[in-house]
């Protein structure tokens, strides 16, 4: 490709508007994971899939209707820690770095992440729950980095720091399950609780295309809405059961404080700062599970779960220009997205019974799509100048998908269960992936 000299593409770019480069909410929202897996060490050790299974007090939130199958009291709770790694900018065909390029970060966390009570009479079931689908904490210094477009030879800088004292969404709420015939089903309502304290800086610029933008924005916010929750279960047979569920997670507003030094904003806030509203909609999701249990030693598993990730996109603000027209912006929310694949779980367990004493041995493995949100945008064809403009695309797709495109995350799970006198259960887990680990521990008491 032919290049570009840096003046002649200045002279091209001047109509355009100075700030080109937007920070979104994605900026904050597009690393992280929500946890949709069914709680409890023993449904993530058979490969994170339990939806057609949910016989314990665990999957109160997942599958409600799973629990009309109990006949006595039960409390159950969960621990886990989870390693998450985060990748960082990377070298690829287009752009490679100047400076030292920056290098993955790790975060630890770890807590209560689940508690149930149940209470059973006849075929009806009552839970009374709480259950943590998001806990994303980290923090990061500015790093500086520069970058080489090999395509243009444009040299651009590029700063990100952060800090994320907590986005947590917890969900505490009751369910109800009952069975008519052979045909079980369950309801859940939940009060789900956004807790979010962060700040966000970034900056791009570039004395090549005399671009220098640079955003920071904050929020300290709490705020609560219903969930819903529907689950059906249907014996087939002795041996096979099929299950559905599906989430009704809610759509918050709050308030994000915006700075932008370029934008030319206007406010009559003491800082600087305009007040900018942000939607974030957790995304709902569907389930479809099977269980088989071949004999009383051997039971399999197998789940599709397809969680709607592109909501989080559809409701997308962009942050760096918050009081400029519309049509002067340069990116919008259509240009970014993210994929909505479903993820496929698979999971085994054997018992091995002893007198008063089971012991239980489980594995299974999982296949999702990383989910992060990608920029997908394209120069208006019909602009003055989209050879040039398309330059500032390919800044903001390097930068916004992390250096590389969608990928296939695989993952293992392993586990062990014991259960004394069919009342005390104690299960631990270990989940393996591309992106994260986590060991669950998980205790069951039947009354």
């Amino acid at each position: 490709m032919a290049r570009i000299r840096p003046w002649w593409l200045l002279l091209l770019l001047l109509p355009v508007p100075a700030t080109l480069f937007a920070q979104t909410d994605e900026t904050i929202f597009r690393e992280f994971r929500f946890d949709f897996s069914t709680p409890g060490a023993r449904a993530n050790a058979m490969g994170r899939a339990f939806v057609g299974l949910s016989d314990e007090a665990t999957a109160a939130y997942n599958n409600p209707a799973g629990l009309a199958v109990l006949s006595a009291p039960e409390f159950s709770f969960e621990f886990r820690q989870t390693d998450h790694e985060y990748p960082p900018l990377t070298q690829n065909n287009s752009f490679e770095p100047i400076s030292t390029a920056p290098e993955a970060d790790m975060s630890r966390l770890s807590g209560l992440t689940f508690a149930s009570f149940s209470l059973s009479r006849g075929r009806m079931n009552l839970n009374a729950f709480y259950t943590n689908q998001l806990n994303y904490r980290r923090s990061r210094s500015e790093t500086s980095t520069e970058w080489f477009n090999l395509d243009d030879g444009i040299t651009f800088n590029y700063v990100n720091g952060f800090d994320v004292e907590k986005i947590r969404l917890d969900t505490y709420g009751l369910s109800l399950s009952n069975r008519i015939g052979r045909l079980s089903w369950g309801v859940s309502v939940g009060l789900s609780r956004l807790d979010l304290r962060y700040i966000y800086r970034t900056s791009l610029s570039s004395n090549d295309i005399l671009i220098q933008d640079r955003v920071e924005s904050n929020s300290r916010h709490d705020t609560a809405k219903l969930t819903f929750v529907v689950g059906l279960m249907v014996p087939v047979n002795d041996q096979l059961s099929l299950a559905f569920s599906a989430k009704r997670l809610p759509e918050f507003s709050y308030i994000e404080r915006v700075l932008n030094f370029q934008s030319g904003q206007v406010t009559d806030e003491p800082d600087g700062r305009v007040p900018t509203p942000v939607t974030f909609k957790a995304p709902d999701s569907i389930q479809f599970g099977a269980a088989w249990r071949p004999n009383d030693f051997w039971t399999l598993v197998g789940e599709i779960n397809w969680v709607q990730y592109q909501q989080l996109s559809d409701n997308m603000t962009v942050l760096s220009t918050p009081d400029v027209e519309r049509e002067l912006r340069q990116f919008e929310p259509g240009d970014f997205k993210n994929g909505n694949d479903p993820s496929f779980h698979l999971g085994a367990e054997y018992l091995w019974p002893r007198g008063r004493h089971i012991f239980a041995f489980r594995g299974g493995a999982f296949r999702e799509s990383d989910h992060n949100t990608r920029f997908v945008g394209e120069p208006d064809p019909d602009a003055n100048n989209p050879d040039e403009l398309r330059i500032f695309y390919d800044i903001q797709r390097f930068i916004y998908n992390i250096g590389g495109n969608d990928k296939s995350l695989l993952g293992y799970t392993f586990g062990l269960g014991y259960v004394f006198n069919n009342k005390l259960q104690v299960d631990t887990a270990y989940v393996t992936s591309d992106d994260f680990d986590a060991l669950v521990s998980s205790v069951l008491y039947r009354f």
